[in-house]
């Protein structure tokens, strides 16, 4: 009888050391979410890459308020508000087509950002809520926008 009592209360400390092992070395919060528009538009790198594409279109940009008074003044043929149209539009295109590979190189640059961070918190995943249905609920403390943020934006300095 004391041999059984012996086995199990050796099982139990066994069971009981393996509970307590589980527990204090389990790691973070296995699923979190960010809200990637929310990242993305306080993302640092993504502020001064935009910053960068204003400057570089605001002498053209100034050159076609210039010319849209001058149209709209009336002195404009036919001939030069088609050519100020056409103008416009590629001037629109340019724009649009800079944003758009400014907006894949900061995605890029984000998602390395992202991963280091999440390997280094040792999630196992980190789902993105962007408004579009991705992550429809989610209770606050597995969100985790601030500290992504806040970890991107150091990484970005250099911190």
């Amino acid at each position: 009888m004391k041999k059984i009592l012996a086995i199990n209360l050796i099982g139990l400390l066994a069971l009981s050391g393996f509970v307590l092992w589980s527990h204090f070395t389990k790691k973070t919060a296995a699923v979190v979410y960010v809200d990637a528009i929310r990242l993305f538009n306080e993302y640092q790198f993504k502020k001064a890459m935009y910053q960068r594409i204003e400057q570089s279109f605001a002498d053209p940009m100034a050159r076609m308020d210039s010319l849209e008074r001058y149209i709209a003044s009336g002195p404009a043929g036919t001939e030069q508000y088609r050519l100020f149209e056409m103008e416009r539009e590629e001037l629109s295109y340019n724009i649009t087509h800079s944003k758009n590979e400014t907006d894949r190189v900061i995605w890029e640059r984000l998602n390395q950002a992202v991963k280091r961070f999440g390997d280094n918190a040792q999630y196992e995943i980190i789902m993105g809520a962007n408004g579009m249905g991705t992550v429809l609920y989610g209770q606050q403390q597995t969100d985790i926008t601030d500290l992504v943020i806040k970890y991107v934006n150091q990484d970005y300095e250099g911190k």
